[in-house]
């Protein structure tokens, strides 16, 4: 039963009960109201308070990842709409676009500052903090995800930052997807976390090294074998898997042109 809390007193900022189903309710509440930082918040003391040696259930895994991405994803937006207004107003309204491009470095701050802690977040509570190897305890399916979800927010730090930090984001999330994809094996071909994998991987590739045929290739192969495979079991996706194979389906067409 979730804990009732008084607003008799004015509370602190992420005055967290101690309670691992009030943090997750709290969560759940705080998404249905928008404020996704206190989402956050709330999910991060979740893994505090379980430590290193209790794992997070498969629900409690995607409310931290949905607690993570929805912190985050007004800001990049934000931060999308200002660069491509700045590169509209480039040769038209050099003042415009100037204000613009004075603009995109405060954002780009504030995105790193939140990829910079769910990183920190995961490598602390979920992965060896010195070598960044996930805990050996955890089951293959969480390890993917955990190196799936790290390689997410490095991947948008090098889309924030210029020069040798853009590329060493890069290279960061591109080891932590790979480390993700050796052992894609040992779970079906369509497996949700398996083929979110491959859709951030190819994403990588394709929007950061601007590679598109080979992320096109990597997004293309996965999507294949899963309707291969639900095919000769004569199964149809649906839940998790349908919504995994959707975005990969949509990946596919919007890259399709670049690369072929």
């Amino acid at each position: 039963m979730a804990t009732v809390y008084s607003i008799s007193k004015k509370p602190k900022l992420f005055d967290y009960p101690k309670d691992r189903d009030d943090l997750v309710y709290l969560a759940v509440l705080a998404a249905s109201g928008g404020r996704y930082e206190h989402m956050y918040g709330y999910m991060r003391r979740l893994a505090e308070i379980l430590g290193p040696t209790e794992r997070l259930t498969v629900e409690e895994r995607k409310c931290f990842s949905w607690a993570c991405n929805s912190y985050i994803k007004n800001k990049q937006d934000a931060y999308r709409s200002v660069a491509k207004l700045a590169a509209d107003w480039a040769g038209i309204d050099q003042k415009q676009a100037d204000a613009a491009n004075a603009y995109l470095p405060m954002m780009a701050r504030e995105i790193d500052a939140i990829c910079r802690d769910v990183v920190k977040t995961i490598n602390k509570y979920f992965m060896d903090p010195v070598y960044g190897r996930v805990r050996s305890a955890l089951a293959v399916e969480p390890m993917i995800f955990y190196r799936t979800l790290k390689g997410d927010f490095l991947r948008y730090q090098a889309e924030v930052n210029t020069g040798f930090e853009s590329q060493r984001f890069a290279d960061e999330a591109y080891k932590s997807y790979l480390s993700a994809k050796r052992d894609e094996g040992q779970l079906p071909t369509t497996n949700p976390t398996r083929l979110d994998m491959r859709f951030s991987l190819a994403h990588l590739i394709c929007d950061v090294f601007r590679k598109p045929y080979e992320g096109y290739k990597i997004a293309g192969e996965a999507y294949e074998l899963a309707m291969r495979d639900l095919k000769a079991a004569g199964e149809e996706p649906s839940g998790d898997i349908a919504d995994a194979l959707s975005r990969l389906q949509h990946f596919l067409n919007l890259w399709k042109n670049y690369a072929t």
